[in-house]
């Protein structure tokens, strides 16, 4: 027979049951996992003995077991016990026991952190696309004037060597030639982003690589005084991708990590697989300054950098690489205490 609590830990969706007198009766293991609480501790407990009186969940469990409640839905972020602030889907009714009558209230809890993530990905995946597709179109505009301009530049410098006094002319020719060459490598960057070559797919060993690009850079690190930890453990590592594009990545995103340790640090890299392993999450863990909270939704986008110099353009094309990759990357932040970019790829079929 089939005890109803194990019912309850098999639901995904956080669930918490008081009585009539506001006292927790029940709750599930997703509840505890969500709000960072032990169903132990809690059951049998008042509402006022376990939430604070201005906690939102404290109001909607109180009003599901007035005489006059009626379900509701809420969306609201939440800070759990230890500072997480959760994106949470809250919905109450009225618990009735066999004889339909009122005996409590009950709470369900979803954690919509995965669903806003994907939700974000598809949006930023439909923007850069949006952006590419224009930056396309100006890029094939812009070249063909510039490289007409290159040319007859050139022959002017050719007609007028020799045949001027003023020593200004040939550094107003460099100064030119140097700006024309900028524009070229700026408009081979916005090829990269706009209309990336199709990756060459061979299965690779995403380790190997990954060490490879870490034995590059591990110089600059030391010269930064950034500490390197490889903890790259993920049993599948074997995934179909382009070296090239995928050293490309690594790189971008490596030294963007040193770069924010501008006093030093460690950067860890860590790899995991899934349940089943299908797929392999790499993610890297740096101990800068961190990006706040207004720009984290646009360090993808073309031509945004916080950078002195640089284009803008880099991490826009590792999301292009990745994406066309047949994975997802994404970052989380935090001010004064580091970043994390995450990625995911499908693992390489062994068929």
């Amino acid at each position: 027979m089939i005890d109803y609590r194990d019912i309850l830990n098999s639901i995904t969706r956080g669930i918490i049951t008081v009585d009539l007198k506001g006292e927790i009766t029940s709750c599930n293991r997703a509840l505890e996992q969500i709000l960072e609480v032990v169903a132990s501790k809690i059951i049998g407990l008042s509402l006022e003995e376990i939430f604070k009186s201005e906690d939102p969940l404290y109001h909607l469990l109180k009003e599901s077991i007035g005489e006059e409640s009626r379900p509701q839905d809420k969306d609201l972020a939440y800070t759990t016990k230890s500072g997480t602030i959760k994106p949470l889907r809250l919905t109450t009714f009225a618990l009735k026991n066999k004889a339909g009558e009122r005996a409590g209230g009950i709470l369900l809890v979803k954690d919509m952190t995965e669903i806003h993530k994907m939700e974000e990905r598809v949006q930023r995946s439909s923007r850069l696309a949006a952006l590419g597709e224009l930056m396309q179109r100006l890029v094939h505009e812009i070249r063909n004037p510039l490289s007409a301009m290159d040319i007859n530049l050139q022959l002017l410098r050719e007609r007028l060597e020799g045949g001027s006094d003023d020593p200004e002319v040939g550094r107003y020719f460099d100064i030119i030639s140097t700006e024309t060459r900028r524009l070229n490598e700026v408009l081979r960057n916005a090829t990269l982003f706009s209309k990336p070559q199709p990756p060459d797919l061979e299965v690779i060993d995403l380790h190997q690589v990954i060490r490879q690009v870490l034995f590059l850079i591990k110089e600059e690190a030391a010269r930064k005084q950034v500490e390197i930890a490889d903890n790259l453990k993920a049993e599948e590592s074997l995934v179909q991708a382009d070296e090239d594009q995928i050293k490309q990545v690594f790189i971008n995103l490596f030294n963007n990590s040193i770069e924010a340790m501008e006093e030093g640090g460690k950067l860890e890299v860590l790899s995991r697989n899934d349940g089943e392993g299908k797929i392999i999450g790499v993610e890297l863990v740096d101990t800068g300054g961190g990006i706040p909270m207004a720009n984290l939704h646009r360090v993808f986008d073309p031509y945004f950098t916080t950078k002195k110099k640089g284009t803008g353009l880099g991490l826009s094309i590792v999301h292009t690489i990745i994406s066309q990759h047949g994975g997802s990357i994404d970052v989380s932040s935090w001010l004064g205490e580091g970043t994390i970019f995450s990625i995911i790829l499908p693992v390489a079929s062994g068929e």
